[in-house]
């Protein structure tokens, strides 16, 4: 099915309740799971900085970053974050690099059960795409508008400068966990409502520990020197 790009706005952070639900989905043995056999390694390559309306922009193409335990993460309910950072570095032949600026972005995805959809937002929570085909995620994030590095003032036209980016996978982020920690231990830590014994069984918490953080689909790569605008 060929994307379906709409401007339904959403891709707001879990509330305690849905976290509530993601965590009987997960303590139910649907989790994330090492991914498979198989997958191939993260890729990414950088196009050369070019100067859009006085900014500096960076095109990008990236590949093999969702998949195996990511789709299991996004089947299982869990939202997935890819994120991008960057460093611009001023070359310095003889001396140390300088960093010159660095910034960074994020993408969310959700999966609809229900609708069998991938859907794909930026940080503001503009719907970026909605597709059946979770390799349409890579492609929306790698033919979408680039990343905005810095303004042009920053650099000289007589320096060189090279860029540094970093992409990976988030599942649930360090706060996410530890709100689902507290609303399943409840108040005086004698157990919450969504275990009927009052007892957090030790898998849950060994998963929840388990979707913290980084995935390990992290890949770095840097462009050519150019000079600066």
């Amino acid at each position: 099915m060929a994307l379906l790009y709409n401007r339904r706005k959403t891709g707001k952070r879990p509330t305690l309740l849905e976290l509530a639900w993601l965590a009987l989905i997960i303590s139910t043995g649907f989790a994330a799971a090492a991914h498979a056999d198989g997958d191939l390694d993260p890729k990414l390559d950088l196009g050369k900085p070019y100067l859009r309306g006085g900014d500096v922009w960076l095109d990008l193409s990236m590949s093999a970053m969702i998949g195996g335990e990511v789709l299991d993460a996004l089947h299982s309910g869990l939202p997935a974050t890819v994120v991008f950072e960057w460093r611009i570095w001023q070359r310095r032949d003889g001396w140390w690099d300088k960093e010159v600026d660095n910034g960074g972005t994020y993408f969310r995805v959700f999966y609809d059960v229900l609708q069998n959809r991938y859907d794909v937002f930026d940080r503001r929570g503009r719907s970026l795409a909605s597709s059946d085909d979770s390799s349409d995620i890579e492609r929306v994030l790698s033919e979408g508008p680039g990343l905005k590095l810095v303004s042009a003032s920053v650099l000289h036209a007589q320096l060189r400068y090279y860029v540094e980016v970093m992409a990976r996978i988030e599942l649930l982020d360090e706060e996410e966990v530890n709100k689902l920690r507290e609303w399943l231990a409840g108040s005086g830590g004698k157990g919450g409502g969504l275990d009927p014994v009052g007892t957090i069984s030790e898998q849950l918490g060994q998963l929840l520990g388990g979707i913290i953080g980084p995935s390990d689909k992290t890949v770095v790569s840097k462009t050519d020197d150019f000079t600066g605008f």
